[in-house]
């Protein structure tokens, strides 16, 4: 009997199942199904399975190990309502972003320990979204992400309790497609963008030190006390 080793079985196929994409990338299962749901790697549902393409699989992986040289601004944007969903993936993506949707915090955490983000956009009004919790595990998992909170309304306590966890760059909606243009270009000129740094290669860096000078505000979000008591640690408004 003729045993082959993994690499030369995994080879001979044309199609991998979740089992396999998650050996061949050393992650988890679950991982691997909510990259394949969010789009984040190449995959086809077939019926209620998943099937992967090597080929894809590897030149997926290839872009993933060039990504420090790219350019673009990585957004990983929280959003339930898909229309609101849709309407900000198509703006970020004009402005030069790459983006990333999600419609929960279950599905948002995965794809952060995954890979690096620049930009991560939420509504902290929303209750479907976890509120506090979420923005404490989002500032502890990413501490170098921009955190950016859209919502139409703001309450004073929620937002100073959110500004006590850290720095928040504040849009308000209804959000136009020129509003994601500006935020796009206010991160990239306050990050100095001209590549990612990661997590573990920035603290400490140049870059961090610089997101530590956060920007006055010149619109209050809430009421006098709280932008007289918050004001420096809300980078800015759109």
């Amino acid at each position: 009997m003729i045993i082959r080793d993994t690499d030369e079985v995994r080879r001979s196929k044309r199609y991998l199942t979740v089992a396999e994409v998650a050996d061949y990338l050393q992650l988890s299962m679950e991982t691997v199904y909510m990259y394949a749901r969010t789009g984040v790697i190449p995959a086809t549902k077939i019926g209620k399975h998943w099937r992967f393409s090597l080929e894809r699989i590897e030149e997926w992986m290839s872009r993933q190990e060039g990504e420090s040289g790219v350019s673009g601004v990585a957004v990983l944007l929280v959003e339930p309502d898909l229309q609101i969903s849709e309407a900000f993936k198509t703006w970020f993506a004009e402005a030069g972003c790459e983006v990333y949707a999600v419609a929960s915090r279950e599905q948002a955490f995965p794809l952060m320990a995954g890979r690096d983000f620049d930009l991560i956009m939420l509504d902290l009004m929303d209750p479907r979204l976890g509120g506090l919790d979420t923005l404490q595990q989002i500032r502890t998992t990413k501490p170098l992400a921009e955190i950016v909170v859209a919502a139409s309304r703001f309450d004073a306590d929620l937002m100073n309790r959110a500004l006590d966890i850290g720095p928040l760059t504040v849009l308000r909606r209804p959000v136009a497609k020129e509003d994601v243009r500006r935020l796009a270009e206010a991160h990239r000129a306050s990050a100095g963008h001209g590549g990612r740094t990661s997590d573990a290669a920035g603290r400490g860096s140049d870059r961090m030190q610089e997101r530590d000078i956060h920007r006055r505000m010149e619109t209050p979000i809430g009421p006098r006390d709280m932008a007289a008591n918050r004001r420096e640690n809300v980078q800015y408004t759109i």
